[in-house]
């Protein structure tokens, strides 16, 4: 399956002029599906769940779900997108689950 293409999604954010206008800048999202690269490259993620706070993807391996990641939603001021998680963030602001139901449960709780 072909991953979908990153979607730009308006954030609004005070400027930091003297009449604090509202500016709109555009955050890179994540994709719903997408295949791994570097340490991850044999993995395919598709997204289970996000909320305003959090993300929760589904990993599989060969067409097997293998596990479950869920981590916070955090903004790479500098490339204008939704980082996804390295491995050094687990244990941090991502964590890994097994059970699909415990990595949604964690999402809830972001």
């Amino acid at each position: 399956m072909k991953p979908k293409k990153i979607l730009q999604i308006p954030e609004e954010r005070l400027s930091k002029s003297s009449n604090n206008q509202k500016q709109k800048r555009y955050t890179r999202s994540l994709p719903e599906n997408f295949k791994g690269t570097g340490e991850v490259k044999p993995y395919y993620f598709s997204l289970v769940q996000k909320t305003d706070r959090g993300f929760c993807y589904e990993v599989t391996l060969n067409g097997i779900v293998t596990h479950y990641e869920t981590f916070r939603r955090k903004i790479n001021k500098r490339f204008g997108c939704i980082s996804y998680p390295g491995s050094s963030s687990f244990g941090i602001w991502a964590w890994t689950f097994q059970s699909r139901n415990a990595a949604i449960a964690k999402l809830q709780t972001l």
